[in-house]
């Protein structure tokens, strides 16, 4: 069995990909093999700052944008795609200040 993996950026509060993010799922793309057996996991996530429901709509948004673009982009067939939106039940970032506010990942 083997993994790739690969971190996507988002802004605070977005869930359009930048030309970085397109960047790193295009490669992530070009490495799948030829093989039908892959699956791809995509995990949206948020900080741990804001409301949980809109939160994880977010989340769920973001991980929609990657596994969009990996259909569109790459012919990555749906039935290949698991979507996970983790909002912050499973935070990636704990923020104690709001003048912390970074990038924001789907893995």
């Amino acid at each position: 069995m083997w993994s790739l993996k690969t971190a996507v950026q988002f802004g605070f509060d977005k869930d359009n990909l930048t030309k970085a993010s397109k960047e790193a799922l295009d490669q992530l793309a070009n490495q799948l093999p030829n093989a039908k057996g892959y699956i791809i996991a995509v995990e949206g996530g948020t900080d741990s700052v804001g409301d949980p429901d809109y939160n994880y709509a977010l989340s769920q948004r973001r991980a929609d944008s990657v596994v969009q673009y990996l259909a569109s982009q790459h012919s990555i067939p749906a039935h290949k795609i698991y979507l996970i939106g983790l909002g912050k039940d499973k935070a990636r970032w704990i923020r104690t200040r709001p003048e912390m506010a970074g990038p924001r990942t789907v893995a």
